[in-house]
């Protein structure tokens, strides 16, 4: 007689392993029958590699073959992993700390490339006017002083003007196009309208 084991392992095939590794030639299902079970040969590989046993209890089959596989690892506590990860913490701070270091010397040298030291702008950007009332409006008007600040304002008036005359010049020139399309419109009305 065949013993418990089998017969639970040929009543649910997928829970071991797939059906096709379990077909035989014998039944027209594919399967053996109940009493003529033998090993394929995706079992018998399987009990090689991972010394899985014929026999699975039907309480816990998935998590015992499991631990089988993984190789029973222990999750017990080892002293020595307290010390692996106080090295790994103290590996990481220098890691960080030679990185900040780093970009702290690579800003510094930007800075000094840029022209720019802590709290001020960029040497380009000297001649406008900051945005924020707190932030450089002040300071630039002591440090420019007050020729530098005459010229501005010459330079800006000038601008301004060239501009006024412009805008006026363009005024004309689309006043006489105005006219000189009422003209043509006039004529036009004209030759059709005699016609």
């Amino acid at each position: 007689m065949e013993d418990e084991s089998s017969m639970s392992l040929n009543a649910q095939p997928h829970a071991a392993f797939p059906a096709e590794g379990l077909r035989g030639s014998d039944s027209p299902a594919g399967g053996h029958a109940r009493g003529q079970h033998q090993k394929s040969p995706k079992a018998k590989v399987l009990k090689q590699l991972y010394d899985v046993e014929d026999t699975l209890s039907e309480k816990g089959e998935r998590g015992e073959l499991l631990k089988k596989i993984a190789g029973g690892r222990s999750k017990q506590h080892h002293p020595a992993d307290d010390d692996v990860a106080e090295w790994m913490r103290q590996v990481r701070k220098r890691a960080e700390e030679r990185a900040e270091k780093r970009w702290r010397k690579k800003f510094e040298v930007w800075q000094q490339t840029e022209g720019r030291s802590a709290g001020r702008r960029p040497k380009a950007y000297s001649d406008v006017p900051s945005s924020s009332p707190d932030q450089g409006g002040e300071e630039q008007e002591e440090t420019l002083g007050e020729q530098e600040l005459r010229q501005k304002l010459e330079a800006s008036e000038q601008r301004c003007e060239q501009m006024r005359e412009a805008s006026e010049r363009i005024g004309r020139e689309l006043q006489m196009e105005q006219e000189r399309s009422d003209a043509l419109e006039r004529q036009l009305r004209q030759a059709f309208g005699e016609r």
